[in-house]
């Protein structure tokens, strides 16, 4: 791919991530909630909105903040399994996804995505090497084979 279309390909990216976030805040605004939001939109896009929103949540929050919000785990999964039918696997979803089931204690969904990402995880997504030892030992119960960061 030339230069221009690799950049017609990134613009197009850029934009639809730019119309996800212009709609989730258009959605939450007003008090509103992620659940509300999904809600409005419905179906499938719903919970993949009701997904971005809680991946966004990840960088403002304690890894952890899932303890709290474990009721919402099935729609957040739902709204991960919809992105990949929609538009394939992405590293950085299944290792988004994966630290969002781990933070809410599904071990079963977590080992799944564990095996998935195996030993390269998204540092940017897991902040620490610590972190993705940590929570893999927990679901898997067996240490990673030597770490190395996925782009």
């Amino acid at each position: 791919m030339g230069c221009w279309g690799f950049l017609g390909s990134f613009l197009l990216l850029l934009a639809v991530l730019l119309v996800i976030g212009v709609l989730a805040f258009a959605l939450l605004s007003g008090g509103g909630s992620a659940t509300e939001a999904a809600r409005r939109l419905g179906g499938e896009r719903g919970d993949i909105v009701f997904f971005l929103i809680y991946t966004e949540m990840i960088a403002y929050h304690d890894l952890d903040f899932m303890k709290e919000r474990r009721a919402a785990l099935p729609q957040v999964l739902a709204g991960f399994r919809a992105l990949e039918k929609r538009f394939g696997e992405s590293p950085v979803r299944v290792n988004e996804a994966c630290l969002l089931a781990a933070s809410a204690g599904d071990v079963r969904v977590a080992r799944e995505l564990f095996n998935r990402i195996g030993d390269a995880p998204d540092f940017q997504v897991w902040r620490t090497a610590e972190n993705f030892e940590m929570y893999h030992l927990w679901a898997t119960g067996r240490k990673s084979r030597g770490l190395t960061a996925a782009g």
